[in-house]
C-alpha cells in the first residue's frame, strides 16, 4: 500500500512556498482570491507532487474517482487532453486528485482505467482525505484553477454539461486557463460542481 504524504499550509502560509506561523494555528481553507493551500501527495507510481513544484505555472486540479460515472464519461471524450492540447507548449499543468477513502487500496484498478482511458496527466493519491477537505472538494469531477502566482481563480464544474449531450458546451476550466494566459481576470470564477460525491473517510 503506498503511504500518502500530506504537507498542508498553516494559517499565514504563502502557498507557493513560504513559511509557517505557528504550528498550533488551523490550516487555511482554500478560497477563490486567496492563495491556494499548498499540499504534497504522491502520485499512483508514488512520485510525489508538491504544489510548489508548479510555481509559475497555471495548475488545474480536477478532483477524480475511477468509479464515478462522471469522471468515466470525461475520460472517454478525453476532456482533459482536449483542453490541454488547446494549451500545449504553454505553463499549463493538469493534476488528478483521488481522495476516496479506498484509492490507496485501489491503485491497480485506478492504473488500469487510466492505462484503458490514456489519462496522460499523474493522479496523485489522498486517501486521508485532509487536501480534498482542504480545498472543500464535494464532487468527481470538481474542479479547481490557480494562477501562476498561487492564486486560486476558479472552483467548480468542468462545463455546464452535466449529463452530456450538450449542443453547445462551455467548459469553464479552459475558459479561466485561456483568461489567465491572455492577462485578463477570469470572469466566472465559481460555479456549482456536478459528479458523484467525494467518498471521504468519516
Amino acid at each position: 500500500m503506498l503511504t500518502t504524504q500530506i504537507m498542508i499550509t498553516i494559517a499565514g502560509m504563502v502557498a507557493m512556498g513560504g513559511s509557517s506561523t505557528r504550528g498550533e494555528d488551523a490550516p487555511t481553507r482554500a478560497k477563490v482570491g486567496e492563495p491556494a493551500p499548498a499540499f504534497s501527495l504522491k502520485d499512483v507510481n508514488g512520485k510525489e507532487h508538491k504544489l510548489s513544484d508548479y510555481a509559475g505555472k497555471i495548475v488545474v486540479l480536477e478532483w477524480s474517482n475511477h468509479q464515478c460515472p462522471f469522471c468515466r464519461r470525461h475520460a472517454k471524450l478525453r476532456t482533459a487532453e482536449k483542453v490541454m492540447a488547446r494549451f500545449e507548449g504553454k505553463p499549463v499543468v493538469w493534476l488528478g486528485i483521488n481522495s476516496t477513502k479506498t484509492c490507496e487500496e485501489n491503485v491497480a484498478k485506478i492504473k488500469k482505467w487510466m492505462k484503458k482511458s490514456k489519462i496522460t496527466y499523474p493522479m496523485l493519491l489522498d486517501a486521508s482525505g485532509i487536501v480534498g477537505k482542504l480545498y472543500g472538494a464535494k464532487t468527481t469531477p470538481h474542479m479547481f484553477v490557480i494562477d501562476a502566482g498561487g492564486v486560486l481563480v476558479y472552483s467548480g464544474a468542468m462545463d455546464d454539461d452535466p449529463y452530456g449531450g450538450g449542443d453547445h458546451v462551455e467548459n469553464y476550466v479552459e475558459k479561466a486557463v485561456a483568461a489567465l494566459l491572455e492577462g485578463k481576470t477570469v470572469l466566472k470564477s465559481t460555479t456549482k460542481p456536478y459528479g458523484c460525491s467525494v467518498k471521504y473517510r468519516s
